[in-house]
């Protein structure tokens, strides 16, 4: 390791350090600059900070998404492993096609983007009536939590929406959803290991008894999409259908989530830039773009190594995991201007905060559109929107790999 640069155990470089939830950029800016490449202590891990490092790694086609292929002992895969043990029996051993490499992943993914893609005209339709009734809920109201009371209901009500979950289920997924979110923290307890593994069953039995329904009563959902793909040849089984659609709905709800209520908390902190946008309704899309670029929902996307091989000169072998930083690579200066400054007319901008790849997310056109909306409508329906609290720091979510805002009170 080159000389002074800081020994940054995993957690020192996750969401579950305190210093790195405040500030992350210190330290992923000293590794760019001095270690871009480095081993992480007394692990098998590869931590790479650099933007073409990072789109390089995630582009190669001799890394895996596939858990299987890491070291037996490592905390990952261990974690991977114990929710499959209890889901095998009854929805087969099939990881949904994130944690898949080709040509299970390619054959599956062909699947789920297509019916994805189908659903976006009708998509466009049903986010603004979802919007619309989100803003309406907090009419008459002086200060919110912007998270809970709006941010979180909107990719809620779509994911519903886009696969007809019946209203009496989407409590339930609510609170599954959230369960299943403790199976991206390392330091999980027993309690929340348990509640995970049951949510994922619970969510998994919810789109099998979905999938079932619509085969009998199609409609025009994306459930039904899916399984009339199926049912025109395409190789997908009953159990990736379930597994797939789970990932998609779990995907599209917290990440979503994240995204709006940061993109709201930077804007506020931007006065010059809200300004500038509320002028020129025409800026919204690169305004979105740069929320996604400054706030990456996914801070990290690990690769598997499957040869022995090189980041720089850092060695790596079968089995390591070569974890990219998406939140240093949208902040190299190489590649961005002025990269801490939040710049809404930021051209070119070409971040990874959806990845890259092959495994580059399938519904980013629908992350965007639910983004843009939800946003840009707040804002017209509340121009005086403020924050409650100015002085403040934000309050992050302690989960590692997503950056996310726990609460955010607002003054409309």
């Amino acid at each position: 390791m080159t000389a002074n640069v800081p020994e940054y155990s995993y957690i020192q470089l996750t969401e579950i350090d305190d210093e790195f939830r405040r500030d992350p950029h210190s330290r992923l800016d000293e590794l760019r600059s001095k270690c871009p490449a480095m081993r992480v202590p007394s692990t098998n891990r590869i931590f790479i900070t650099s933007y073409k490092d990072v789109r390089e790694t995630l582009e190669s086609k001799d890394h895996s998404r596939d858990w299987r292929n890491a070291e037996s002992t490592d905390p990952a895969r261990l974690a991977f492993e114990a929710i499959n043990a209890y889901t095998a029996e009854e929805f087969g051993p099939h990881p949904p096609m994130a944690f898949r490499d080709h040509p299970d992943h390619t054959r599956v993914r062909k699947v789920i983007a297509t019916a994805i893609q189908g659903q976006l005209p009708r998509a466009r339709s049903l986010v603004e009536p979802v919007v619309e009734a989100a803003l309406n809920r907090l009419d008459g109201s002086r200060a919110v939590d912007i998270v809970s009371e709006y941010s979180y209901h909107i990719p809620l009500k779509v994911v519903g929406e886009l696969f007809a979950i019946p209203k009496e289920s989407l409590g339930d997924f609510q609170e599954w959803s959230y369960s299943l979110f403790a199976a991206f923290n390392p330091v999980a307890d027993d309690e929340q290991i348990r509640a995970r593994i049951e949510a994922q069953l619970n969510l998994l039995r919810l789109f099998r008894n979905l999938a079932d329904e619509r085969r009998l009563r199609p409609g025009d959902d994306l459930m039904t999409d899916i399984v009339a793909l199926q049912k025109n040849g395409a190789e997908i089984s009953d159990d990736e259908i379930a597994h797939n659609a789970l990932l998609v709905a779990l995907g599209g709800h917290q990440t979503t989530t994240d995204f709006i209520s940061s993109a709201v908390y930077y804007l506020l902190r931007n006065p010059d830039q809200l300004t500038a946008i509320q002028n020129d309704h025409g800026l919204w899309p690169s305004a979105i773009e740069e929320a996604l670029r400054f706030a990456p929902p996914l801070t990290q996307l690990d690769r598997i190594a499957t040869t022995a091989g090189n980041v720089r000169d850092c060695p790596f072998a079968p089995g390591d995991i070569i974890a990219t930083s998406i939140f240093a690579a949208n902040n190299d200066a190489d590649v961005f201007h002025d990269p801490h400054s939040f710049d809404i007319r930021r051209k070119p901008n070409h971040h990874m905060s959806f990845g890259r790849g092959a495994h580059a997310c399938p519904g980013a056109a629908l992350g965007r559109l639910e983004g843009r909306t939800a946003v840009s409508k707040l804002f017209d329906r509340f121009p005086k929107l403020r924050l409650a609290e100015p002085d403040a720091a934000p309050n992050w979510r302690v989960t590692p790999s997503f950056r996310g805002l726990a609460h955010l009170q607002i003054a409309l």
